[in-house]
């Protein structure tokens, strides 16, 4: 990665990144590609010429047409070009063009792969090769389809390579000089229309390219012209070194350039341009944001007592400052992961094995080492290792377990209040889960005692109740105690619908179930982008067809599910998970019971 510090533009890279990776953008970013991206190509042989560029090619022009004083030439490009057009003939000139072009005897290179393998709008380029039309082939990421021809816009979806001033070897001629430029808005009005638009609907990269072509600075005053303030922005990016008076007139155009001139400054000129290059896109890959469903989580290896040597288990247990170091540690990979957590509902099956690895928690909550930790430390240490056992579906390890009952039962709570609450909850948890009913309600006395009147956790403490009850078949209980957890929130309407069913409430469930996830659906579209709304909806809608399964007449006409298994939201395959574990239990009890029968013969 460059040393970005150096580069002044930066801000102004990092914005054309987010609008090509579209993070808070509703549009994006297209690229117009020059003659000088073309030097990039791959050349079949030593003495293949290299693609020339725009200031080469007229420098040939005029010692063709001025072989005895070539500073009597103009200056004017174009009108160079129209010169020996006029005096040689188009067919001269076309021939002039396709010599100097030899497009076959150039493959294209890996940057010309690179700057494919974005998610751009829209690839419009100058040039007459096919470089990038054949490295389009070889990109697997992102379809392109060519635009050559007007006929073409009809059909070609996005993203599209778009020819504005034709390819080498179609019948039609190449725009080039002073008169293809005049009337290329008469003649080729299509092409007109369809770069104004991509520039109205997005922002402009510029590569390869001087921002000098009269087309380019003609759609852009258009656009400037038509949306004033409100036009996207135009960014010139590569090896520019430009003066203060350059820079100027881009800005004034509404160009913003971003000079890698700082960064390869140093490199022999002919290396300058494709290094610049090279950065450029390198820079627009590191921009390119985590996926939501990505969690890029600590790997068991990364945690202190599993990236040491074999010994150091024996000398976390005799050395208990450096147990005490080693947890901290711990806690704060553990806080990343949680920081970093894309929000399911239900943890992903392969990612919930992944956190049972063991941290080393024999070594870290004993009574000696957590002595050697300030009690609000220690209490934001334990939230985080809570936080893991509680998203893996973990039983709290006993040391664990004693850890967090220690710094409920200390005087004068050294601990915030919302957390002293939580930790009440994860031990009614436990409690219930070990079907301890006075524990259960030790801690609940805490949570009644001590939690505001609409606080969460008094919620989840009476479905702990609640699902104890269940579990005692206590369903005459339950049915009271079920109102208790009525609410808005529609995850917590289809856990009151759960428990309904229990008590044989099947009317009142379905209605719930229904309910959450007809809300559900209404917030997945205000914001698709949620994960976390997309998770809960994805149970919710498995939840409402199943319930509306139970009506004879609507089994031809069920909901519909929302399944999202590219973003690991999947609950057909953690159900089937749960069915091939049960499965599994049950085949060995069998042999179990098989054995045990042939042995008593």
């Amino acid at each position: 990665m460059p040393d970005l510090t150096k580069l002044a533009d930066l801000p102004a890279l990092q914005q054309l990144a987010r609008a090509l990776w579209h993070k808070r953008s509703i549009r994006g970013a297209a690229l117009i590609v020059g003659a000088g991206f073309s030097k990039n190509a791959i050349l079949l042989a030593p003495d293949t010429p290299e693609p020339p560029s725009w200031n080469e090619l007229l420098d040939e022009v005029v010692k063709q047409l001025y072989p005895t004083d070539q500073s009597s030439a103009p200056t004017e490009a174009l009108r160079i070009a129209e010169e020996y057009r006029t005096y040689y003939g188009q067919a001269t000139l076309d021939g002039f063009i396709r010599t100097r072009f030899p497009d076959h005897a150039w493959l294209p290179g890996p940057l010309h792969l690179e700057a494919l393998n974005f998610p751009w709008s829209d690839i419009l380029t100058t040039n007459w090769d096919t470089l990038l039309e054949r490295a389009s082939e070889e990109v697997t990421d992102f379809i392109h389809e060519v635009v050559r021809t007007e006929a073409d816009i009809a059909h070609a979806r996005s993203p599209r390579i778009i020819k504005l001033h034709g390819t080498l070897g179609d019948k039609d001629p190449l725009i080039f000089a002073a008169e293809d430029y005049r009337t290329y808005p008469m003649r080729h009005a299509a092409f007109v229309n369809l770069a104004r638009q991509i520039f109205i609907e997005n922002d402009l990269c510029l590569l390869g390219f001087s921002g000098n072509d009269p087309n380019f600075l003609q759609w852009a005053g258009w656009v400037r012209d038509q949306l004033e303030g409100h036009a996207r922005r135009i960014y010139l990016a590569g090896y520019l070194d430009l003066s203060a008076s350059a820079r100027r007139y881009f800005e004034a155009l509404n160009i913003s350039p971003i000079d890698f001139a700082p960064l390869v400054g140093h490199l022999p000129k002919q290396e300058r341009h494709t290094a610049a290059a090279r950065m450029f896109l390198q820079v627009l890959r590191e921009e390119k944001p985590r996926a939501p469903h990505e969690w890029r989580r600590r790997q068991a290896g990364e945690y202190p007592l599993n990236r040491g040597t074999p010994d150091i288990y024996d000398r976390a247990r005799k050395d208990i400052e450096f147990a005490a170091e080693a947890l901290k540690e711990t806690a704060r990979l553990l806080r990343d992961d949680r920081s970093g957590y894309p929000g399911w509902l239900v943890c992903p099956r392969h990612e919930r094995i992944k956190l049972q690895y063991g941290y080393g928690e024999w070594a870290f909550f004993r009574s000696s080492v957590l002595a050697h930790i300030e009690p609000s430390e220690r209490a934001e240490i334990l939230n985080e290792f809570l936080w893991h056992y509680t998203i893996s579906f973990c039983r709290l390890p006993p040391l664990f377990r004693d850890a967090l009952i220690a710094i409920m039962l200390e005087p004068n709570p050294p601990i915030e209040k919302w957390t002293r609450l939580k930790f009440a909850v994860a031990l009614m948890r436990d409690a219930r889960i070990g079907e301890n009913d006075v524990n259960l309600e030790k801690w609940n006395a805490i949570v009644n005692a001590e939690a505001d009147a609409d606080a969460l956790e008094r919620r989840e403490a009476e479905y702990q109740r609640c699902l104890r009850l269940r579990d005692k078949l206590d369903l005459k209980e339950l049915s009271k105690s079920i109102a208790l957890l009525d609410a808005e929130d529609p995850l917590w309407r289809l856990r009151q619908a759960g428990l309904y069913t229990e008590v044989g409430e099947y009317v009142k469930a379905a209605k719930l179930i229904k309910d959450a996830t007809s809300e559900l659906e209404k917030a997945h579209r205000l914001d698709r982008n949620s994960l976390w709304i997309k998770s809960c909806l994805a149970w919710a809608s498995w939840l409402n067809r199943v319930a509306q399964m139970g009506d004879f007449r609507r089994r031809s006409d069920l909901p519909r599910l929302r399944e999202f298994p590219q973003i690991n939201v999947d609950p057909a395959a953690e159900l089937e998970s749960i069915k091939d574990s049960a499965d599994e239990i049950l085949r060995k009890e069998q042999e179990d019971d098989a054995g045990a029968m042939c042995g008593s013969w």
